[in-house]
């Protein structure tokens, strides 16, 4: 799928910050044996990185432009990122005030921390038991909030430690930048798809074979999770898709593969809703109780 419109921050030749957060210089190193740090090809001679790193839960005045040591050797299945692009979501800022997430066992992060879970990279070192990336790859991917909570560090870092699990090849048509758009919200948007129970068309099914289509509608299509779930939405199922968003960008989501586009700014959008009735599932991404009003049967 397309990568959506995302705010994204470059670290390697490039300023550290390119977001909506102002992290400040501030320097208070911790001590640590340099016989614990991974050692690779290229590694800086100081053993150190540059991070944002998070001192107090809260805004982005508890964030810190600062020199931190790199990580420690790595386990058998882990993977060193050398990190070109991160991107900011919904969650990090989650994370950042201090909420406990579901996804990390209801556990809170460990202050002082590195946050930062989508990121795009070239792999600088593998595990022991890692057969699917080697040294030079480009790869995007996550690091789970379970690791953040546990104390690994994030992906706003100049190198971050990675389950082998949570990684996947950059395709070569896709920069850093919108590589590390995607993940998170792709996922997500994966996540609510697959929750319907859509019929998925059987390999080889011509498009014309498959009988009623899925109707699906996605509201807050234009957003992060929205573009990624009409485009999945399409692609996977082969749905109808009906796509509510904002006027200006009508044309964005059509590009995307909508069917339909409701501009939920126009003065009859429930009208035009109900012209539209008996979906098979809505992905609502906003969470305004008019769209529970209007879609009654699987609100995901």
């Amino acid at each position: 799928p397309h990568p959506p419109h995302w705010v994204t921050m470059n670290f390697l030749g490039a300023p550290l910050l390119q977001t909506c957060t102002t992290a400040r210089p501030r320097v208070p190193e911790q001590k640590q044996d340099d016989e614990s740090h991974v050692q690779f090809v290229g590694a800086p001679a100081d053993k150190k990185m540059r991070a944002v790193v998070l001192h107090g839960f809260g805004d982005t005045s508890n964030l810190f432009n600062q020199k931190k040591f790199l990580p420690a050797e790595l386990e058998e299945d882990e993977v060193l990122v050398e990190v070109h692009s991160a991107s900011v979501n919904h969650l990090d800022c989650q994370l950042r005030t201090g909420e406990k997430m579901p996804e990390a066992g209801d556990k809170p992060i460990q202050l002082p921390a590195v946050l930062g879970m989508d990121l795009s990279g070239i792999v600088r070192k593998v595990g022991a038991a890692v057969s699917d990336f080697r040294p030079g790859d480009a790869v995007f991917g996550r690091q789970s909030p379970t690791r953040l909570a546990d104390g690994h560090g994030g992906s706003y870092a100049e190198y971050c430690v990675v389950d082998h699990r949570d990684l996947a090849l950059k395709p070569s048509s896709m920069s850093h930048e919108e590589a590390a758009t995607i993940p998170t919200a792709a996922l997500t948007a994966w996540a609510a798809l697959s929750a319907a129970s859509l019929r998925e068309p059987r390999q080889g099914e011509p498009a014309d074979a498959r009988g009623e289509r899925p109707r699906v509608v996605v509201c807050g299509a234009s957003g992060g999770v929205g573009a990624m779930a009409v485009q999945l939405a399409k692609q996977r199922y082969g749905a109808m898709v009906v796509a509510c968003c904002g006027g200006h960008n009508a044309e964005l989501v059509r590009s995307l593969g909508a069917d339909e586009v409701v501009d939920y700014g126009a003065a009859d959008w429930r009208g035009d809703c109900a012209r539209l009735r008996l979906f098979d599932a809505v992905v609502d991404c906003v969470g305004l109780d008019e769209y529970w009003e209007v879609f009654g049967r699987q609100v995901l």
